[in-house]
């Protein structure tokens, strides 16, 4: 059973959906490993983990995503906004965003 320590964002879809791309990204921002400037999230922008979730699993030893989901540890590192990061998914297509 997951304990009640992070509750406030216990749904990682919805994280990304209100908190990343509805608050912190809202009005646009850089992407991060190219740099490249944008308004709002288009088509070609994702969102994505600088330390891969299937390296946190390895690390942590508790599975799939979905054993992994009632582990505090792993629930907490996956909902870091710092890990999450929005990411082009076509360099040099970018342009106008």
């Amino acid at each position: 059973m997951v304990s009640s320590q992070n509750t406030r964002f216990s749904d990682p879809d919805s994280v990304v959906h209100n908190e990343f791309w509805g608050k912190l990204y809202a009005e646009g921002g850089t992407s991060f490993f190219c740099e490249t400037p944008f308004t709002s999230k288009g088509c070609l922008l994702t969102d994505g983990y600088v330390y891969p979730l299937a390296q946190v699993r390895n690390a942590l030893d508790c599975g799939t995503s979905s054993q992994c989901a009632n582990d505090n540890r792993y629930r907490q590192i996956a909902e870091i906004q710092g890990n999450e990061n929005p990411f082009v998914l076509e360099p040099g297509r970018l342009d106008n965003f």
